[in-house]
C-alpha cells in the first residue's frame, strides 16, 4: 500500500507529542515536591548524589545496577531531622528487558547512637525456606519469627509495633527508615515518619538510652 509514508509523518508528531507531555508532568510534580518542602520550611533537592552512598546494605544489596537517587526532601520535625528521596535502579529481566524500578525511602536521623537493624515482613517463599529448616537468627519468639525476617536487637516492644505498622524498616548509619515501592509521593512522608516517630524511643531503649 502507499499509505506507508503516513507513518513517517505520524511517528515524529507522536514522539514530540509524549516528550512534550513528559516534560511538562515533570515539571508540575517537581513544582509541587518544592511547594510540599517549602510549606514545612524544609528543602527540595533535585538530583541529590549524597543519599546514593547510603543505599548499601538490605534492601538495596540486590538492587545496584545503575542506581541513582532523585527528588530528595530534608528538615526539622519538631526535635528530628527527617528527610525522604526517591531510589532507583535497572532491573533486567533478560539481556534484551530491562525496566528501571522505584522505592521511596523515608527516615529520621536517630539523636542517639544506635546499633544497625533490618526488619522485613517474611514473603512466602521465605516462609516455606523456614518451614524447610533453614531457619537464621531471630528474635527468639518463635510466631513472630515466622513472619518476619530481622537483623539486630528487636524487642518485644518493637515487635509489637512491626506486626501493628506491618511497615519494613532498617536502622543504617543512624537513620531510621521505611521504604515504599513506586515513584516519589510527597503524602507518604508524614504518614511514614508519625510511625517511625513511634519507634524512636523504643530504639532507644535496645540502644541503653
Amino acid at each position: 500500500m502507499a499509505t506507508h509514508w503516513i507513518w513517517y509523518v505520524l511517528a515524529p508528531l507522536l514522539i514530540g507529542g509524549y516528550a512534550f507531555w513528559y516534560v511538562r508532568r515533570y515539571q508540575r510534580n517537581k513544582a509541587s515536591f518544592e511547594a510540599f518542602a517549602t510549606q514545612r520550611g524544609w528543602v527540595y533537592t533535585e538530583r541529590d548524589l549524597e543519599w546514593l552512598g547510603h543505599c548499601h546494605g538490605e534492601p538495596f544489596h540486590m538492587v545496584q545496577t545503575r542506581p541513582r537517587t532523585w527528588h530528595s526532601i530534608e528538615g526539622q520535625r519538631g526535635n528530628l531531622h527527617v528527610q525522604s528521596f526517591e531510589y532507583s535502579w535497572v532491573h533486567r529481566r533478560s539481556s534484551s528487558q530491562a525496566r528501571r524500578k522505584f522505592m521511596q525511602v523515608t527516615g529520621i536521623r536517630l539523636p542517639f547512637p544506635a546499633l544497625d537493624v533490618y526488619a522485613e515482613p517474611r514473603g512466602p517463599i521465605g516462609q516455606f525456606v523456614r518451614d524447610a529448616g533453614f531457619k537464621r537468627a531471630g528474635t527468639g519468639d518463635e510466631g513472630f519469627d515466622q513472619q518476619w525476617v530481622t537483623r539486630g536487637p528487636v524487642s518485644p516492644a518493637m515487635q509489637q509495633w512491626l506486626v501493628r505498622h506491618g511497615r519494613q524498616v532498617r536502622v543504617r548509619d543512624g537513620i531510621l527508615e521505611t521504604w515504599d515501592s513506586g515513584r516519589f509521593d510527597p503524602q507518604r512522608i508524614d504518614p511514614a515518619l508519625a510511625d517511625l516517630e513511634q519507634l524512636v524511643p523504643l530504639l532507644a531503649g535496645v540502644s541503653g538510652r
